[in-house]
């Protein structure tokens, strides 16, 4: 065991760039119900989420409209 953490299998490797830079981006899409839902109430707060009430409100709307809230 002290042979293996004494570092012996362990090689120097230098960075061959000088400057880089790396990003990662991530896009989804949201259903109807949530669109239609910040149009007309705004962004819920951040921790608080959707309000069930308004959200069960717009899928009876889109519904009988004949829009799929989830799809």
């Amino acid at each position: 065991v002290n042979d293996i953490l004494s570092n012996k299998n362990t090689k120097l490797v230098e960075n061959t760039f000088s400057n880089s830079s790396m990003s990662v981006q991530k896009t989804f899409k949201l259903a109807a119900v949530f669109n239609y839902y910040i149009m007309i109430y705004g962004m819920p707060a951040q921790g608080v989420g959707f309000d069930p009430v308004k959200i069960t409100f717009l899928v009876n709307i889109l519904t009988e409209k004949g829009i799929d809230p989830y799809g």
